[in-house]
């Protein structure tokens, strides 16, 4: 992943295959991200593919921002 900083969003960008979870610490980064109430966008244009495993591993990210009280587009 790859974090950029843009006016009052975070821009996270995928990259490469979504197969398996994200590293603890990326994950970390996301969650204080999270807690801080800046909206996040997630931007898939370096992503090449992803897997069943990853797709479930994605919904369940998103479903825990917004429980979290988070943004994402």
């Amino acid at each position: 992943l790859e974090f950029q900083e843009r006016g009052d969003q975070t821009v996270i960008f995928l990259q490469g295959q979504l197969a398996r979870s994200l590293p603890a610490a990326d994950r970390d980064r996301v969650l204080e991200l999270t807690r801080s109430g800046r909206p996040l966008v997630l931007d898939f244009s370096g992503l090449q593919g992803f897997s069943g495993v990853g797709l479930r591993k994605l919904l369940q990210f998103i479903r825990h921002v917004r429980a979290a009280g988070g943004s994402l587009t």
